[in-house]
């Protein structure tokens, strides 16, 4: 479903990340977009695999918009996240963190993410 407004990609990301739905998630990116939860990664091969991982390790995440800039086709989101997830061992885990998030109005009105950096804001 095209996202008509910039902040709908954080529930639109935690409903795909929640249903373990890795296309839904890079179908919220460009082409050509970029995610940087630690080491940054093109839309891809590696970003899917990174995806899979925290899918096969029970992840869930929970995402709230916390900002929303826009001007001429291109916005600034800010998020809060915790990511609840298993460690190599096995032992839960929950990490929290601040994303900052750039995305393109397209041709047809909707809006895809260029850059998510959920390492966020400084």
């Amino acid at each position: 479903m095209p996202l008509t407004e910039p902040q709908q990609h954080h529930k639109a990301y935690e409903q795909a990340f929640n249903a373990g739905d890795a296309d839904g998630i890079l179908a919220l990116f460009e082409e050509n977009g970029l995610q940087a939860a630690g080491e940054a990664q093109r839309r891809g091969a590696e970003f899917r695999a990174r995806l899979e991982d925290q899918f096969a390790r029970g992840a869930s995440v929970t995402v709230n918009t916390t900002r929303v800039l826009e001007a001429n086709g291109i916005a600034l989101t800010h998020s809060a996240w915790e990511l609840r997830t298993k460690d190599d061992a096995g032992a839960a885990l929950t990490l929290t963190g601040h994303g900052a998030e750039v995305l393109r109005q397209q041709g047809d009105g909707s809006w895809l993410l260029v850059i998510d950096d959920a390492t966020g804001p400084v």
